[in-house]
């Protein structure tokens, strides 16, 4: 989790996010993002307990990238962010046909 982090776009991501990215189920995507937290390596960003984001230091963020590109295959690397873009492809497609039906009412 701590090296697929590191090569993500974003600067923070969500629990889903990382689940997704990790290819994990979210109980367990929680577990490794609060591990993280509590040995300081993630920093968890202010909001609410539902919409808990997460985030690096510039260095660490750096350090998990490297770590990523040494460790895991470019084909592992696609595949978590391709995880990560059908992640945010799906949950842009379920907004907007909430925002739609909303629109409609």
């Amino acid at each position: 989790m701590f090296r697929l982090l590191g090569v993500r776009p974003a600067r923070d991501i969500g629990v889903d996010a990382a689940a997704s990215l990790a290819g994990l189920p979210a109980d367990q995507a929680r577990q490794q993002l609060a591990e993280l937290t509590k040995v300081q390596l993630l920093t968890r960003r202010p909001g609410s307990r539902l919409r808990t984001r997460f985030g690096f230091h510039d260095l660490l963020r750096a350090y998990a990238a490297e770590r990523a590109q040494a460790v895991d295959s470019p084909a592992e690397i696609a595949a978590a962010l391709g995880r990560l873009l059908d992640h945010y492809l799906h949950t842009g497609n379920a907004a907007d046909l909430l925002l739609g039906l909303a629109a409609a009412e």
